[in-house]
């Protein structure tokens, strides 16, 4: 590698640093997760099986 492209990478990884010490140090991140999947696949426990199709329906 020649001398003046390794002097130029150290040059360039030290006006990094300065500008990463210099940014900022607050950053708010806000996620959202809005989870409107449908499950198909689902496996009915003893306490959640479904009702029979000639139940009467709680209303």
């Amino acid at each position: 590698m020649p001398r003046w492209l390794s002097s130029f990478l150290i040059v360039v990884g030290f006006l990094a640093l300065v500008a990463m010490a210099l940014l900022p140090k607050n950053v708010t991140v806000r996620i959202e997760v809005n989870d409107s999947s449908q499950h198909e696949n689902r496996r009915y426990g003893p306490h959640d099986d479904p009702q029979p199709a000639g139940a009467p329906r709680p209303d």
